[in-house]
């Protein structure tokens, strides 16, 4: 694997939140989107259609 490459997810495309993550690698991505959904909407759990939409919208950038 590329040291280079991060991996960003849109949440536009998963829940229609205008925020957008980039990290390291898919799991540091999810770690922010968690994080994010706790702070910014309240979410104690992210549900598990949404995860999914994440996991689907998660792209490698360079």
């Amino acid at each position: 694997m590329n040291p280079m490459t991060e991996y960003s997810a849109d949440l536009k495309q998963v829940c229609g939140c205008s925020w957008a993550a980039k990290g390291a690698d898919a799991e540091e991505v999810t770690k922010k989107v968690v994080s994010h959904a706790k702070q910014a909407h309240g979410l104690n759990e992210v549900p598990a259609a949404v995860a999914q939409k994440l996991q689907e919208a998660m792209r490698p950038v360079m």
